[in-house]
């Protein structure tokens, strides 16, 4: 219970354009924390469902050259209270990662860091 597991993005080079990352949940989950940080220029950062872009994270910027830290604050709030929440894909939801380019931001690495359960 509450095994951690992570998700790990690296765009090498300059992103000339938007890119698009999916990929399916193993298990029900809890996603709790997401680091981003590229190294020239801004991206943005959008994480979601195939349904929904950005159903657990709207845009977000990735600043250059420094550490950008998504926590419990930063998530879409529940719904149904209102309350901040970590979002929680079920197994075989598709999750995807969109990053908007910026001005070409250079070598990009985002890792999602999920709890089981």
């Amino acid at each position: 219970m509450l095994n951690k597991f992570t998700q790990t993005i690296c765009i090498p080079g300059a992103l000339t354009t938007d890119f698009v990352s999916r990929f399916t949940v193993p298990s029900d989950c809890s996603l709790v924390h997401v680091s981003a940080y590229c190294t020239t220029q801004d991206a943005t950062l959008k994480i979601g469902t195939s349904d929904d872009d950005d159903a657990y994270l709207t845009s977000t910027t990735v600043t250059k050259a420094t550490d950008t830290e998504i926590d419990l604050d930063d998530f879409v709030d529940d719904a149904s209270t209102g309350d901040a929440a970590f979002p929680h894909p079920t197994d075989g939801t598709v999750v995807l990662v969109t990053v908007g380019h910026g001005s070409n931001c250079v070598d990009l690495t985002v890792v999602l860091t999920f709890t089981e359960g």
